[in-house]
């Protein structure tokens, strides 16, 4: 673990202004869940955001080595990592400009 209780000081928005993770590994940022059920869309979009808002946070050197985003679930036993690489970069955008609401300017994807 390289972090723990993560925030993303500079990187919140007047839309999303509130907000942290779980924790960081070397390469992965990761979300507890203690549901019953798998992850579902809302989750996976909540662990894409926190690294998108640390991109964009005051600490973003440390999200530019993340190659993969976790969500850990030790009710189930339970381990679902997804490689940052395959996500789609359109949709990265869309999360960014539409969702999280950054500038058009300030949108890395």
């Amino acid at each position: 673990m390289t972090a723990d209780g993560i925030t993303f000081q500079g990187g919140y928005t007047e839309r999303v202004n509130t907000g942290d993770g779980d924790f960081m590994t070397a390469d992965t940022v990761w979300d507890f869940k203690t549901n019953k059920n798998k992850p579902d869309k809302d989750h996976t979009l909540q662990i894409v955001m926190y690294w998108l808002m640390g991109l964009h946070s005051v600490h973003a050197k440390q999200y530019e080595s993340v190659t993969r985003l976790g969500l850990f679930n030790p009710r189930r036993g339970e381990v679902w990592t997804i490689d940052v690489a395959d996500l789609e970069r359109d949709i990265l955008h869309q999360i960014e400009t539409q969702i999280i609401r950054y500038k058009e300017s300030d949108a890395i994807f």
